[in-house]
């Protein structure tokens, strides 16, 4: 991964920072449920904040290059994730017929979480086409891209397209916010006046918790602009506390920064745990008020694991993180 400064090779671990609280968000709103206060705040730029930080550090290339990468990257780890869900719901069908078991029109669908991997994909492919562009072009293009499934809803004439396409149309505005804030510059000119741009995300963020909600895996937008300006402003504050962290805390910062590695091991693993769910037996021995706690416990006790065992496994490693003299991730290829 590459620095703020584009004249730097130096590591940023804040960005690893923002993608380590990333996946903690993701794992805590797929925990707490719809029905949770905290889940619209979450889901009001989490998703959002992985498309943003893509979009900061991609690079153009060739087509076909940039497709062999993406398909390496994204789509062999969500078939990893698509043949184990298949696996073990198989099992869990022929152990109680009241289970079912995953067929190929719900995998071509998406797989749970599995969802993100294939809109980066298309969203990434899409962006390629346009990064050559002037910025107010590929953004004003993107927009209207970003637009159609949202308009569509609107319409009640929204369809759902096989592998999450229609998400990955969703995606691509944030795909060009991310590289346009690394072109200009913004991130870094917004944090000189750091807190003027924290008050202003804080109220953009929490508007969007509020009256409005985001539903990327459903292409869904409540209040379309407004939601995207809430979500600008909850990565933007993740990257305030990520610069906070990564000054004054070195042991978070190397464990947020060694999830960050992993993360698309953790969220795969996630993703497996979401569609399957191994956690209602839990139920038996825990009091029904502490079931959300123990499984959020028990789901971040797996990333060492995860960790472990990809570190170790040269097979999972070349998928999860790629190159082992690499560490960069997925989520900013």
């Amino acid at each position: 991964m590459t620095s703020d400064s584009t004249n730097s090779t130096a590591r940023d671990y804040v960005f690893d920072i923002m993608k380590g609280m990333g996946i903690f968000l993701m794992v805590l709103g797929h925990t707490i449920g719809p029905e949770a206060p905290l889940h619209n705040y979450i889901y009001a730029f989490h998703m959002p904040l992985f498309f943003i930080i893509s979009g900061y550090f991609v690079k153009e290339k060739g087509h076909l290059e940039n497709i062999l990468l993406l398909y390496n990257r994204l789509i062999r780890p969500f078939l990893f994730i698509a043949v184990c869900v298949a696996v073990l719901k198989t099992a869990q069908h022929y152990h109680n017929t009241h289970v079912f078991y995953i067929d190929i029109e719900k995998i071509i669908y998406g797989v749970g979480p599995g969802w993100f991997l294939l809109a980066m994909f298309w969203g990434r492919i899409l962006f390629n086409a346009l990064i050559h562009l002037p910025a107010s072009k590929y953004l004003t293009i993107t927009l209207l891209i970003s637009s159609i499934p949202t308009f569509l809803q609107w319409m009640d004439l929204f369809f759902n397209i096989p592998f999450n396409v229609m998400q990955g149309l969703s995606c691509i505005v944030f795909i060009a916010i991310g590289h346009y804030a690394r072109q200009r510059n913004i991130l870094q000119l917004m944090y000189q006046h750091a807190w003027l741009w924290i008050i202003i995300s804080l109220l953009l963020c929490l508007n969007t918790g509020y009256y409005g909600e985001i539903e990327m895996s459903g292409s869904y937008f409540k209040l379309w602009i407004i939601d995207y300006a809430g979500a600008i402003g909850g990565t933007f504050l993740c990257y305030c506390i990520a610069k906070i962290i990564v000054k004054y805390a070195k042991t978070t910062t190397d464990i947020l920064t060694k999830i960050s590695i992993f993360s698309l091991a953790i969220f795969s693993i996630h993703a497996i745990d979401f569609c399957v769910f191994f956690w209602y037996h839990i139920t038996v021995y825990i009091s029904q008020e502490y079931v959300v706690a123990a499984v959020l416990f028990m789901r971040l006790a797996l990333f060492y694991p995860i960790i472990f065992i990809t570190s170790r496994n040269p097979f999972l490693y070349r998928l999860f993180v790629g190159n082992p003299k690499s560490n960069k991730s997925v989520f900013c290829p």
